[in-house]
């Protein structure tokens, strides 16, 4: 008897819940940057270390739409822009002169992912789980390398080297696993996260040009095949209608 009573108002919070009637819902989401693995740097110095101050601008944002076709089952598709930006810069005096030196490293990369998630319901929480396709458009990796010297009276430019790094497009695509819950602040209204891991096949970079005082030359360099990328994690504010 107590187990059916219980059964009972299990099945009758399930048709109460909040969100099961609604169909359709936008998210605004704030992900974690997406960057590729490359690394250009020719010499140890320019990490942030020995006076090089870190500068940091990279974000990633997207909006994600779900369409319910019953209570439990939702197709999805999930679009996202990446910028990734770094700088790393020092200004010192010695013998009377100012030198200025930097790195400044840039990337775009455009995320588009259909997808399908289940999900759970009690009351206010949802707890889901699904799958995406993901097909990542991987922008040019940027690399600029600054060293200015000058005079610190006058401010003549005594010297200058530029080294200019580009690397071409590329992209990815495979399957992605995500987890993640929705809270529901009102019915129409909820905040969640999201993790995910992928496993894709990706293409990056190719002929890479450098560019300096010497000239410019191309080296062929890239990286196929399977591996991880693309580790996600978001946290997403919907609407439902």
């Amino acid at each position: 008897m107590k187990n059916s009573t219980l059964l009972f108002c299990l099945l009758l919070l399930c048709n109460f819940s909040y969100g099961q009637d609604k169909k359709f819902g936008l998210a605004l989401q704030i992900n974690n940057p997406s960057m590729d693995n490359i690394s250009l740097r020719e010499n140890d110095w320019e990490d942030s270390r020995d006076g090089f101050i870190l500068l940091k601008k990279s974000f990633s944002a997207g909006v994600l739409t779900c369409y319910s076709i019953n209570n439990e089952t939702a197709f999805r598709f999930r679009f996202a822009m990446s910028r990734f930006y770094e700088k790393r810069f020092r200004n010192e005096y010695s013998l009377g002169d100012f030198k200025e030196s930097s790195t400044t490293e840039r990337q775009n990369i455009l995320n588009f992912a259909p997808g399908i998630s289940w999900k759970m319901n009690s009351e206010k929480l949802d707890f889901i789980c699904g799958f995406e396709i993901p097909f990542n458009y991987h922008g040019q990796y940027l690399l600029n390398w600054v060293i200015k010297e000058s005079d610190s009276i006058t401010g003549a430019l005594k010297a200058s080297t530029v080294n200019k790094t580009t690397i071409p497009l590329g992209y990815s695509f495979g399957i992605s696993a995500l987890f993640g819950f929705n809270y529901y602040l009102k019915d129409y209204l909820s905040l969640g996260a999201e993790i995910s891991a992928s496993l894709l096949y990706a293409k990056l970079t190719g002929e890479v040009i450098c560019a300096n005082y010497l000239g410019t030359s191309y080296i062929q360099d890239g990286e196929t095949g399977f591996g991880y990328y693309n580790q996600r994690f978001s946290i997403n504010l919907s609407f439902w209608l």
